[in-house]
């Protein structure tokens, strides 16, 4: 790759790493105008409960004239304020406006919610709220004495002006031309979103950019004399390294500077034929007699255009100082690098990149290296890949598990106590609930899930396992167990079980063709110093030492250090993914353990440490036996599908409640509206067309604010149990669930 071929492989991927921003302060504009909507459509109070709410944060006329929480001011000037606190803009005359103080009092606890968004959004200087009513709050807290006025009109201002329906009325996402901070950040850019309550403009949020941090991830110099920089469609800089801005021009004052401005050759361009290329080269004068090489990319979706430009006579410069630096890297083993003549005019049969060619052809071994990063980024695309589709595949598996599992509970109950059709019956329901145990396993291994963490016997998992692997495993092989611990570790009995079964399972599958033993061993161990530890990271401390040994043939040497490696397998095709060493370290280190192997002919040994779990003298419990709490009650059962619209409710009214059952959520919100007080509960699937769960909940709730609700799901990317409590569920149940889980939770509803 020659000198220029980099250059534009540079530029494509600033561009990249540009938009990738991009798409970073656009998903958090997305987030915050949805908090908004949502606070202003669902937040329910009385007057009385905001009047409360201002006078116990000691609003007040401070000395500089705005209407604010004096106490957080005062605070602020003592360095001693919350790092969640907001600070506000509000005119004196504001505490008179009920809509005003409505919206403040609305968005008083997102501080800690900006905190966490500006930790996501390193070198952004403020995040803020512009309200209709000329209310503003910021974040992080500002003292306005050093920025604006009382009277300041909001609705003057750049980024209000940018949204406003009259220059935005597709209500996008737009930028504004460069500006002097009025907190002190210097020169800014900002971007910001519209926020609509229907077809009303309430307000826009914002995100403050120095530009200086806009500037520092898009430009990297790779000549001498080269100029990265922006700028939009029109022609005006948008970031150049060259500009001096002066800092003492008054506060809020708007930035242009045309490109024109960089040099003559500037002044001539056809700007709209670079924008209908996209990206291409150009040579231009810009001072004088000077040619330079220009290369741009445009980005259509904010309108910029990035160049990088640099002088034709630095070429050569640029190529011997290339040279030198090869030279310097095959010192430090790289040997990858390789030089081109830029140009055969500028650099004709130059000795020293032909010289260090000659003898990185040498190296060339060193490529294999890059095959391997290569095949290691493709298999972490895999690895993702995987968690989309398992998030994807859940839901509807989970709502199939839950017609087979809740109907076989009802048959269950209709079979004839001791009867073969019983005992099928408990056959099916126990493969149903092992499937949904696979479902949650493979949501954990691709992080969609994690499973519940508590104390668990390691022992009495192995012994279940080999209870499960003896009968399969052919005669030849012989397992032998020597358990001599009975400690508990902090785990989840199901990923535990399934990092037992893998590796007895690789230990089984290698001693096929020649037979031969297979030993399960578990102790207790103290590692007390490095010398215990055979190389491993583990603190010093009291674990349970588990190693699985067979006399198979070994692991050949050249690929041991790639075993735990996403899909590396030494299986045929159609015998294995390779997924399961990897699934089995990923285990294992989340629960601050680790695994090791040792190999040679006739000896291969897995050994897995796990901490003993701190409370070791508490036995695990177990759950009771599958008690149906009874009960009485009007239910509204809502779920797309038929037969688990069905099952609910045969399962609900064999214990006692009267269910009424939709599978449309638009026809069971008409029915609620028609008879609003005839349901004592609302329970409704998450995942349905046109309307979802969490939206149908809210608008039952604003027909009937005390209604409880259930919300069930059988995955789901778009609510949490957490985010269904903030928005007033009172229960969220994951399918499947059996009759006894689903019985309890009902009634503990309607009691409570």
């Amino acid at each position: 790759m020659n000198e220029i071929e980099i250059i534009k492989l540079h530029v494509d991927t600033s561009v990249s790493l540009l938009k990738a921003n991009i798409l970073r302060y656009y998903d958090v504009l997305y987030e915050l105008r949805r908090m908004s909507i949502f606070l202003c459509t669902e937040t329910t109070c009385k007057q009385i409960d905001i009047d409360k709410w201002f006078e116990s944060e000691n609003f007040g006329i401070c000395e500089d004239g705005f209407w604010q929480s004096i106490s957080a001011l005062e605070k602020h000037r003592q360095g001693k304020l919350s790092k969640d606190a907001i600070s506000y803009s509000c005119h004196p005359d504001l505490r008179h406006d009920k809509n005003a103080c409505f919206r403040m009092y609305l968005h008083r606890n997102i501080g800690r919610y900006l905190a966490n968004i500006k930790s996501r959004l390193p070198g952004s200087a403020w995040i803020y709220y512009q309200d209709s009513n000329n209310v503003a709050l910021q974040y992080p807290f500002i003292d306005q004495s050093s920025a604006i006025t009382p009277d300041f009109d909001w609705s003057t201002y750049h980024t209000w002006i940018s949204v406003a329906l009259e220059n935005n009325p597709n209500r996008e996402i737009k930028w504004t031309d460069p500006s002097i901070d009025y907190a002190g950040e210097g020169l800014i850019i900002s971007v910001s979103i519209p926020v609509y309550l229907g077809d009303t403009f309430a307000g826009l949020w914002s995100i403050d950019l120095p530009m200086k941090t806009l500037y520092q991830a898009t430009y990297e110099q790779q000549i001498p004399e080269q100029q990265n920089f922006i700028s939009d469609y029109q022609g005006n800089i948008i970031t150049h390294p060259y500009i001096q801005v002066k800092i003492d021009k008054e506060k809020g004052s708007i930035f242009q500077e045309h490109i024109s401005s960089i040099g003559e050759g500037f002044k001539t361009i056809d700007r709209e034929k670079l924008i209908s290329s996209q990206s291409g080269q150009m040579d231009i004068f810009i001072d004088g007699r000077r040619k330079y090489d220009v290369i741009y990319k445009t980005i259509p979706e904010i309108q910029w255009i990035f160049y990088s430009i640099y002088p034709k006579d630095k070429l050569l410069e640029v190529v011997n100082n290339k040279v030198k630096l090869a030279i310097d890297k095959v010192r430090l083993g790289d040997y990858s690098y390789r030089l081109k003549n830029m140009h055969d005019d500028d650099v004709s049969e130059n000795v020293l990149v032909t010289s260090y060619n000659e003898m990185a052809e040498a190296l060339e071994a060193q490529h294999q290296q890059i095959q391997d990063s290569q095949k290691r980024i493709i298999q972490a695309e895999k690895n993702s890949a995987i968690g989309t589709l398992a998030g994807g595949i859940a839901h509807d598996f989970n709502n199939i598990l839950s017609s087979i599992i809740g109907f076989t509970e009802i048959a269950m109950e209709d079979a004839p106590k001791g009867s073969s059709q019983e005992d099928c019956l408990k056959e099916v329901y126990i493969a149903g609930m092992r499937a949904k145990e696979l479902v949650q396993q493979i949501l954990a291994f691709a992080r969609q899930s994690s499973g519940e963490i508590k104390p668990v016997r390691l022992s009495e998992i192995i012994g279940e396992t080999l209870k499960l692997l003896r009968p399969s495993t052919p005669s030849t092989i012989d397992i032998v167990s020597n358990i001599k611990s009975t400690s508990l570790v902090n785990g989840n009995a199901s990923q535990l079980h399934q990092v037992v079964l893998n590796l007895c399972t690789n230990a089984v599958y290698s001693l096929q063709e020649s037979g031969g033993i297979m030993k399960i061993e578990m102790k207790n161990r103290f590692l007390e110093n490095y010398m215990d530890r055979e190389n491993s990271m583990l603190p010093g401390g009291e674990y349970v030492e588990l190693t699985i040994t067979d006399n198979g043939p070994g692991i050949d040497p050249a690929i041991i250090d790639n075993i735990f490696e996403p899909y590396f397998t030494t299986k045929g095709v159609g015998e294995g993914t390779g997924l399961g060493l990897a699934m089995v370290k990923g285990i294992v280190k989340s629960y601050q353990g680790d695994i090791q192997v040792r190999s040679e002919q006739g000896n291969t040994t897995f050994t897995i440490r796990l901490p003993v779990a701190a409370d070791n003298s508490v036995e695990v419990v177990e759950e009771q036996g599958d008690l149906i709490v009874q009960g009485g009650g009007r239910i509204l059962f809502v779920d797309d599908e038929p037969p688990i619209a069905r099952m609910g409710s045969l399962m609900l009214e064999s214990i006692g409640y009267k269910v009424t059952t939709r599978t449309s959520s638009f026809e069971a919100l008409e029915l609620f509206k028609r008879k609003p007080d005839v349901f004592d509960l609302i329970i409704t699937d998450m995942t349905m067309p046109s309307m979802t769960g969490d939206v149908l909940s809210t608008e039952i709730r604003k027909i009937q604010p005390d209604i409880p609700i259930i919300l069930c799901t059988g995955y789901s990317r778009k609510i949490s149990e957490e985010l269904a409590k903030n928005i007033g569920i009172n229960a969220f149940v994951y399918k499947p669930y059996t009759k006894s889980d689903f019985a309890k939770t009902v009634r503990i509803i309607l009691d409570s």
